[in-house]
């Protein structure tokens, strides 16, 4: 059974030789999966335009050849485009040169000499569909990213290497006893901050996890630009959010619920809540609630509840950026 629809596409390194259309793929070093779709295509493309010439590299999928391309050794390389876009995260230089076919789906391959494995492997799937397995597994490599943008993943890799080591012991350190990683918090102080310990905004809040001068106090910071403090700080004050969400908020869902709280205020969240309720929407789910908040800032709705005006749309906003920053940390290999 198929479980994902993808095209292929001519990856190839910004700056480099960068083929557009086919008539210009004569000339260009490329170099893909061996006994893979990709040569077929290629071979396709070669009756078409004669000077058409690759290489073919045994290897376990095509990230190694990326990576390739990333370094310079050889202009282009073919890949899927799920794993393309997975591989620009982590090399953000690599570019969709081209798209060379139509969706195609992907599915497993078999010898068939093994009795029963199709209906097992047809039972296995319709089960993994059933319980959610696959679109998880989707969702956790592939569904956390947004559009790619090059300017913000390319910055943020950067500063993976030039700032982030002098930090992560702190986020290790304050989340040892936590519910949620260390790269969470350090995903969320890049949304802050960036990771820049003297960043400030313009309505006063400030250090690596941008606190007001009152969440400071309460959580008993006394310095906000010092980066152990603002960490902790902002690690504690994300961790009691964690725990005044409700009790049927439950899963991953309750640390989005907190990081957005964070963003809006607890109040604003309880809001969203009741008014999920009363559109008849579950006021437990994340998804929900995303679809709920920006309401907060339509008088017919925050005119009718407790805690008012909100721009609802950044809770939104911060909790996709930070989830999206979560997984640039993941496609690193942090």
């Amino acid at each position: 059974p198929a479980y994902k629809s993808v095209t292929e596409q001519l990856i190839c390194r910004r700056g480099g030789r960068e083929p557009t259309t086919p008539d210009a793929l004569p000339g260009t070093t490329i170099r893909v999966l061996a006994g893979s779709s990709y040569e077929e295509t290629l071979e396709t493309l070669a009756r078409q335009q004669p000077g058409v010439r690759w290489s073919a590299r045994t290897a376990g999928s095509a990230m190694p050849l990326l990576e390739g391309v990333d370094r310079g050794t050889f202009d282009c390389t073919i890949s899927d485009s799920h794993l393309a876009d997975f591989a620009r995260r982590r090399h953000p230089e690599l570019d969709v040169a081209m798209t060379l076919t139509e969706e195609r789906p992907l599915a497993w391959a078999h010898t068939g000499r093994i009795e029963g494995l199709d209906q097992a492997m047809a039972d296995w799937f319709a089960s993994a569909h059933e319980t959610g397995l696959l679109a998880d597994l989707d969702e956790r490599w592939f569904g956390r990213f947004g559009a790619f943008d090059y300017v913000d993943v390319a910055r943020f890799v950067r500063r993976v290497q030039s700032r982030l080591p002098q930090y992560r012991p702190a986020f290790e350190r304050a989340a040892a006893e936590l519910p949620f990683d260390w790269e969470l918090l350090a995903a969320q102080a890049y949304q802050e901050s960036h990771w820049d310990p003297d960043a400030v905004s313009a309505t006063g809040v400030r250090g690596l996890m941008m606190l007001t001068l009152s969440t400071a106090r309460r959580v008993g910071i006394e310095d906000r630009n010092d980066p152990e403090q603002s960490i902790a700080g902002g690690t504690a004050y994300l961790a009691d959010l964690y725990e005044r969400v409700p009790d049927g908020v439950t899963g991953e869902d309750r640390i989005w619920f907190a990081l957005a709280a964070y963003n809006v205020g607890m109040g604003h969240m309880y809001d969203a809540r009741a008014l999920a309720e009363r559109l008849g929407r579950d006021k437990n789910s994340w998804d929900d609630l995303a679809r709920t908040l920006p309401l907060l800032s339509d008088p017919r709705y925050y005119e009718t509840l407790r805690h008012g005006y909100a721009r609802g749309h950044e809770p939104v906003r911060y909790v996709e950026k930070v989830r999206e920053y979560r997984a640039l940390l993941d496609a690193q290999g942090i």
